[in-house]
């Protein structure tokens, strides 16, 4: 600010010129100073008001969903209840108690690929 002034009396204005001429710099500023706020403000208004429709959309879909989600849910109460893929691998332990079962086991020791020292092997007949 103080080169502006120096320059200025560098240049042989009169006080009243240069207070004008500082007058007019400063009303400038403001109104461009301003007119940044209010664009900015603008903006930002703007800004808020879309975010708040975008969730006011999410609410709404989040409600259908919901809704949709407790129909499927009634609707799937009413299916008839098939086996699933689980229970058809395994037989309910009611008849595994019925059967006799064989079990055999064979243990080998040493290193892979060198011959073994010894092989232990057992066979184990359970009737459950």
């Amino acid at each position: 600010m103080w080169k502006a002034a120096f320059m200025i009396r560098s240049y042989g204005q009169s006080d009243s010129e240069r207070h004008i001429c500082m007058k007019n710099t400063i009303e400038r500023y403001m109104e461009h100073s301003i007119e940044d706020t209010s664009t900015t403000t603008l903006d930002q208004d703007t800004e808020y008001h879309l975010l708040k429709e975008q969730i006011a959309k999410l609410k709404v879909k989040e409600s259908s969903l919901v809704k949709e989600n407790a129909l499927l849910h009634e609707k799937c109460k009413l299916l008839p209840q098939t086996p699933s893929a689980a229970s058809k691998e395994f037989p309910p332990r009611s008849t595994l108690g019925q059967q006799q079962t064989e079990v055999e086991t064979e243990l080998r020791i040493g290193c892979p690929g060198r011959g073994t020292h010894g092989i232990m092997s057992s066979h184990l007949y359970t009737n459950q």
